[in-house]
């Protein structure tokens, strides 16, 4: 099984949703072979532990709009493409994921955001 993940935050979180997707990579980074495992990221730091994981960042004219990259490209990548399953980690899935063969789960931290809208822009 190949799995994605949205790794912005383990790869550039010191804490709260940054250990948690680490921790999560890392737990099924012992089940499965680390070639299994792809982590889409806008821009690539050392908080990630040196595995052997396919890290996919942004090229070409995409590196400068990386906010872009991560909500309407990378469900359009060959390496999304070639997953079985999709793992938003902080509270989102690409735009065009439901065209794609590719399942997906996505956690949702918290929905303050619900209770107070008027405190949140759109």
């Amino acid at each position: 099984m190949k799995i994605g993940f949205d790794s912005k935050r383990a790869f550039n979180n010191n804490s709260g949703l940054g250990n948690y997707s680490r921790f999560l990579i890392d737990a099924l980074s012992m089940r499965l072979m680390s070639s299994d495992i792809v982590l889409f990221t806008p821009v690539v730091s050392g908080l990630v532990k040196k595995k052997n994981f396919e890290v996919v960042v942004p090229h070409g004219i995409w590196k400068f709009l990386k906010s872009f990259w991560r909500s309407f490209r990378i469900a359009k990548l060959k390496e999304f493409q070639s997953l079985d399953i999709y793992h938003g980690l902080s509270n989102e899935l690409p735009t065009g994921i439901e065209k794609s063969s590719v399942k997906s789960v996505v956690t949702i931290h918290d929905l303050i955001f619900k209770r107070f809208p008027d405190l949140y822009k759109p």
